[in-house]
């Protein structure tokens, strides 16, 4: 008897225990972002205008009717509008049935230049139809552009036509402007030896290796030059000269094709 007691006693306890923990907001409707902080980096080469969305969420069940939603931008910005963006509308709807609503943004990316960073913070406007909550009432957005050098860090896959090799390599920024350096020329370099490239911004598209001393795993040294041509997308195609250190006599001509991977 006294053990069926028990387990009945254990029983409310857990049923009890279950009901809080499934226990659902009940409190008044809030609205809020999604995300305090929105960072986007504009590529280089993006020079069409595009949109991202900014989410807003109910807090609360899904209600029966519809409500307008309005947000207004906050004074400590250095984004302008009209120039590095626009907005469609400050006001928007969140539909009956409905857990979110959605503003969108407009990016102006010609405007924004090379390497550039603009922030512009907006609020949930105490006016809307649902009162804000204070946790995240406000969202920056930070529009970043990406630096023309940036283009071209990362690995890369890198295709040698006269060994038939093919290989991954890499490339940092130089403290040179408009430089890289290469982690892993001809698939052979010396440890932490690395090779320079510089790129022209001009039509052409001009990328140069100028003539440097370059040194292999074994320890033998080659004077180094080249030139070509790179893409927007990170690419390059490179004509390479490897001369003989100690004479200058031709070790050897090619071409390498670096296909960037990211």
């Amino acid at each position: 008897m006294k053990s069926l007691l028990v387990i009945l006693i254990l029983t409310i306890i857990s049923l009890s225990s279950c009901k809080k923990d499934n226990k659902a907001y009940n409190g008044a409707a809030l609205i809020e972002f999604t995300k305090a902080e929105i960072v986007t980096t504009i590529p280089f080469s993006q020079s069409i205008d595009y949109s991202i969305p900014i989410k807003i969420q109910l807090i609360s069940s899904r209600l029966h009717l519809n409500q307008t939603i309005k947000i207004e931008e906050v004074d400590t910005n250095t984004a302008i509008k009209g120039i590095h963006y626009s907005i469609n509308s400050y006001s928007t709807i969140l539909y009956a049935d409905s857990l979110f609503a959605i503003f969108t943004l407009n990016i102006k990316a010609n405007s924004i230049k090379d390497n550039e960073t603009v922030n512009v913070t907006f609020k949930i406007s105490d006016s809307s139809d649902i009162k804000p909550s204070k946790n995240f009432q406000t969202c920056k957005i930070t529009l970043k552009k990406q630096s023309f050098i940036n283009l071209f860090v990362g690995q890369d896959s890198c295709f040698e036509p006269i060994n038939q090799g093919k290989y991954i390599t890499s490339f940092t920024s130089g403290t040179i402007q408009n430089t890289i350096l290469e982690q892993n020329f001809w698939d052979f370099p010396s440890m932490g030896q690395t090779l320079t490239y510089t790129l022209e911004r001009d039509s052409l598209k001009t990328v140069t290796i100028y003539e440097q001393l370059w040194v292999d795993k074994i320890g033998n040294q080659y004077k180094i030059s080249g030139s070509g041509n790179y893409d927007l997308k990170g690419g390059m195609i490179v004509n390479y000269i490897i001369n003989n250190a100690s004479d200058n006599s031709l070790y050897e001509k090619g071409i390498h094709r670096f296909i960037h991977l990211n």
